[in-house]
């Protein structure tokens, strides 16, 4: 793992070790004499920070100094802590690839063209509420599954997950829209039961109302001038003309997006007004179940808005389970007719297994009906992969089609699908069986250790007995994931206490934007510092300039058919100047306003950085000498500049500091 920054002192173990591996500088080959444990203020502060933002109290510090056997108490504390609550559901959703998509990945899933929404009378954009519920609502599920310590193999065979009511009003509407692999699109339902759509400023009508087919307000929406004038219309009330696709106009207008298309009454063009759903259809989640109709059993409808509000059972024809069929995966890893849902079998591989297709596996599956004779012939060099990536994608081809709907082709349906990867074989039908392959394959336990091992290392666990224990221990517990997390961050795979045969769990890394914007937000008690946080308030002035300055520092992601997540490390001089920047700009919203850091008090105020922002508390013997630096740049900036100035100055040297911008000095 790169070390953390440029200018920073030789790391004293490498003059006479052999030479480093050129893909994780700094990394020590082998365990000798040169090796030096990592003070328990390092990797302290390190695993509290990445769990929780917080810098570590002296308390805390001194009882690992006085024992470091109690480090492990302190994790279980930290693990369990409201404050992780946020940082472990973004790893998730990172991990379980359900954060990389962009608004028209989700918007072509749910077959609405775009995501086209409105605002909220408070300014929030509906739009960004929706796609973030997407981001995290498996990462919600997979948090109650840790908190419970169920066996983490759900996340492979659950059919749950937690929603808003306006995620399921749209994936409702997608299970009613269907989208065939020889891209013919239909309704199931709502293109012969909706026969007109009329906006209406003169009754008001509940939108439950307007969505109920016995009712006379059906189609009729009730809207204010606020969402769509109708002052030029006669009758305060416009009907729109009965051309291209009405259901899909009657989402866009429960979103808040109205669109005119003959100009003749309504202002022409589109217009983006509150949406007719409240503000807690966007926010408010709960548990959801996901089931197959039983044979005669209809579907749950989107226009049942009272159903969907209250129900915490949601019936589908579009197969639910796992991660791997979570709206958010879809919509970061699309399919077509000639990809045929082979990048998406090969990314629930990375995924489950954190391995993908190499071509070389030697397993050969029992048939090769899926076998794509144009994409790989035998002795060709495709061949090695398609010959088990083919018969794997059934898995998902006979449960859905091209665009992620229900699969209808029966002759789809009559190739067999088959699993070879590394050492297992299987048959199956669906999705289903899939789930249960990947939850019985030896490589899954290791894998969601990797996952572990890169949120608190950026890199890779080593091949070494440590490692090897934390995954048996992770095995034998029954796939708790609290418990191995625990185990994990309180070993010297993370901590560098002792030393682990090529591990790197002692280097220092740059603290990605989500690291760094959570780690500004609670130090500075500023909620959303970064701007980038959706649905709180809408970020004021000072956020959204933050926002635009934080978009230059990477956060963590994964690209296609990679194995390893992408998390950019090193410092450079883009990073720092924009972690510089935005210290400089937070520096004169909260110098003086907050009272903590009040000109008029320097020592008072520096005390508080050196405490609450930069983590050097007692106990530390980097606590003086960094006071006597932040003393001095006041005393020096105070010569030429006033108290206020002078102060602001001092916290941005606080907040570029490594404690702040590093993540493991």
């Amino acid at each position: 793992m790169p070390q953390g920054t440029d200018d920073g002192p030789e790391d004293p173990r490498t003059p006479d070790l052999p030479p480093e591996d050129p893909t994780r500088p700094g990394l020590v080959r082998e365990c000798d004499d040169a090796f030096e444990s990592v003070p328990p203020r390092v990797y302290a502060a390190k695993v509290k920070s990445l769990l929780t933002s917080m810098p570590l109290t002296a308390d805390e510090l001194a009882s690992v100094n006085a024992d470091p056997e109690s480090f492990s108490t302190l994790v279980e504390t930290w693990v369990d802590s409201p404050e992780s609550e946020d940082k472990l559901r973004r790893f998730f959703a990172t991990a379980l690839q359900q954060d990389g998509f962009d608004s028209q990945g989700l918007a072509d899933l749910l077959g609405m063209d775009r995501i086209n929404m409105g605002r909220f009378e408070n300014g929030t954009d509906a739009g960004e509420l929706f796609q973030q519920s997407f981001r995290e609502s498996f990462a919600r599920l997979v948090m109650e599954i840790v908190r419970e310590r169920r066996s983490f193999d759900e996340i492979l065979s659950s059919q749950e997950g937690y929603f808003t009511t306006a995620q399921l009003l749209a994936m409702a509407y997608r299970d009613d829209f269907l989208h065939t692999d020889e891209d013919e699109e239909r309704y199931r339902v709502a293109g012969d039961l909706i026969e007109e759509l009329v906006y209406q400023g003169h009754t008001p009508t509940p939108l439950a109302q307007s969505l109920n087919p016995s009712s006379s307000a059906w189609m009729h929406f009730y809207v204010t001038p606020d969402q769509v004038d109708l002052s030029p219309c006669a009758g305060d009330e416009y009907r729109r003309p009965d051309a291209g696709n009405l259901p899909k106009h009657v989402m866009r207008s429960i979103f808040g997006f109205y669109t005119d298309d003959n100009g003749n009454c309504t202002p022409g063009g589109n217009r983006r007004g509150v949406p007719l759903l409240s503000f807690a259809d966007f926010t408010e989640y709960r548990k959801i179940r996901f089931r197959e109709p039983e044979p005669g059993e209809e579907t749950t409808k989107w226009w049942d808005l009272d159903a969907l509000r209250n129900a915490d059972e949601i019936v589908f024809s579009i197969p639910k389970v796992g991660f791997f069929t979570a709206p958010g995966f879809f919509a970061t890893w699309p399919t077509n007719d000639s990809n045929q849902a082979r990048v998406t079998t090969n990314q629930t591989l990375i995924v489950a297994l954190g391995e993908s297709f190499d071509g070389e596996d030697s397993i050969v599956p029992a048939f090769d009906d899926a076998l794509d004779g144009e994409h790989a012939s035998p002795g060709t060099a495709c061949y090695g992969c398609h010959v088990n990536l083919d018969p794997m994608r059934q898995y998902f081809r006979n449960s859905f089609s091209y665009y992620y709907h229900q699969q209808t082709d029966e002759t789809v349906h009559e190739t067999r699908a088959a699993f070879g990867f590394h050492g297992v074989t299987a048959e199956g039908e669906d999705v289903f069986d899939l789930a249960e392959i990947l939850g019985d394959h030896p490589r899954f336990a290791e894998a969601m250790v990797q996952k572990a091992c890169y949120f608190a290392t950026s890199a890779a666990c080593p091949e070494s007995e440590e490692l090897e224990g934390v995954v048996e221990r992770f095995v034998d517990s029954g796939l708790d994931y609290r418990s191995m997390l625990v185990d994990l961050l309180s070993s010297p795979l993370v901590t560098g206490e002792a030393c682990v045969p090529a591990g790197g769990g002692d280097l220092a890394s740059g603290s990605r934007r989500r690291h760094l914007c959570a780690a500004l937000s609670r130090r500075l008690g500023y909620p959303n510092a970064c701007g980038d946080e959706v649905g709180g308030d809408p970020p004021n002035g000072v956020q959204r300039y933050l926002a635009q300055l934080v978009e230059v520092i990477p956060d963590d992601a994964y690209s296609r058919g990679a194995e390893e997540p992408v998390l950019i490390t090193d410092t450079n001089m883009f990073l720092t100047g924009a972690a510089e920047a935005m210290c400089g700009r937070l520096a004169r919203e909260v110098v003086g306003m907050d009272t903590r850091l009040s000109p008029a008090d320097p020592d008072g105020a520096i005390e508080v950085l050196l405490t609450d922002l930069m983590g050097l508390v007692e106990g530390d013997p980097r606590r003086e000498p960094a006071r006597g630096i932040l003393r001095r740049h006041f005393d020096a900036a105070n010569e030429e500049k006033s108290d206020e100035a002078s102060m602001q100055s001092t916290f941005v040297v606080a907040c570029v500091s490594p404690g702040v911008t590093a993540l493991g000095l």
